[in-house]
């Protein structure tokens, strides 16, 4: 992950899969995490598919939201259904 997400408060981290909705549900693993600076929220993840590295999505939001776990998983989920568009 990022070197520089390591500097604002403290991580949480997750991993997770996801099955595109498109080309007959493709896998695709990631690892992602998250932090806050102040009401600021960061985010970042790592996307596989078959073991090779697919992307490396990451962002921020202006407030964190009430359900960090929740969202990182939606905007990663989002990123990789655009990743799976791109590789077609």
């Amino acid at each position: 992950m990022r070197s520089g997400m390591s500097a604002r408060k403290a991580q949480q981290r997750i991993t997770g899969h996801y099955i595109t909705q498109r080309d007959g549900g493709l896998r695709y693993d990631y690892e992602a995490a998250w932090s806050r600076d102040g009401s600021r929220f960061f985010w970042e993840a790592q996307v596989k598919r078959g073991g090779d590295l697919k992307g490396k999505p990451n962002g921020h939001l202006l407030k964190a939201p009430i359900y960090p776990e929740k969202a990182v998983r939606a905007v990663v989920e989002h990123s990789i259904e655009i990743l799976a568009g791109v590789e077609k």
